[in-house]
């Protein structure tokens, strides 16, 4: 899935990778996700509402009326992006 790039990109911003840069590759990368639709495990569509940067993977969404964090919800995932 994207988020284990972004997972990549924030670990080896560390070290060896210039942590300016990706600073604001991963924020310019946070805001694209926001808003956009997503497939769960349980095959119901959620919208991405803010992304965390300690848990890539697991945002806040929006499924049907109900704000969920996913970080605290550990019976649902992403598993796909709705093109």
């Amino acid at each position: 899935l994207a988020f284990k790039a972004l997972e990549i990109i924030k670990e080896e911003s560390c070290g060896k990778l210039d942590y300016n840069y990706c600073n604001i590759f991963l924020h310019h990368m946070f805001c694209y996700y926001i808003g956009k639709d997503v497939i769960l495990n349980n095959d119901k569509t959620a919208q991405i509402i803010q992304m965390d940067i300690n848990n890539l993977d697991r945002p806040l969404i929006l499924l049907e009326g109900n704000f969920i964090k996913l970080s605290e919800n550990k019976d649902l995932n992403i598993k796909e992006f709705v093109l």
